[in-house]
């Protein structure tokens, strides 16, 4: 394999492939990004375009967190503050982050939000969460087709 700074190609193959030094600027560049910033002025154009409230969420070791409020014109009957964890099967942002998580870092959320119900019970929610999450995007596909 040869290889410079910027790229490195394949010998055997001939391709090239990111080099060290293109790849630490890419590692710096996805260290200084502000993932929340970027979202928030999305959710603020979603909120002024639809008129309703948005929140944002990240992923904790908890489960998922509420780190951005934007007020809609309509009122809701329930609201809760930034910073407030959402549970994890009884939420919409907390079944997104369900369905979509690998399952070990969503493992212990699961336990704390199954906490109370039976086995069965607990087994049919998560599969329904996960159904619909698989569901709806082939719903989306069909109408795209």
């Amino acid at each position: 394999m040869s290889s410079s700074t910027s790229a490195t190609q394949s010998r055997s193959t001939g391709k090239y492939d990111l080099g060290p030094a293109t790849r630490r600027l890419g590692g710096e560049a996805l260290r200084r990004t502000n993932e929340v910033a970027i979202a928030s002025e999305h959710s603020v154009a979603l909120s002024e375009a639809t008129g309703h409230s948005v929140n944002l969420a990240v992923w904790t070791d908890s489960g998922p967190m509420i780190v951005r409020w934007d007020y809609g014109a309509h009122a809701l009957s329930l609201t809760a503050r930034v910073g407030a964890s959402l549970p994890l099967l009884d939420s919409a942002s907390g079944q997104v982050f369900f369905a979509h998580l690998p399952r070990t870092m969503t493992a212990r959320a699961l336990e704390a939000s199954l906490a109370g119900r039976t086995r069965s019970e607990a087994t049919a929610i998560a599969q329904a969460v996960r159904d619909r999450a698989t569901a709806r995007p082939l719903a989306a596909s069909s109408l795209v087709s």
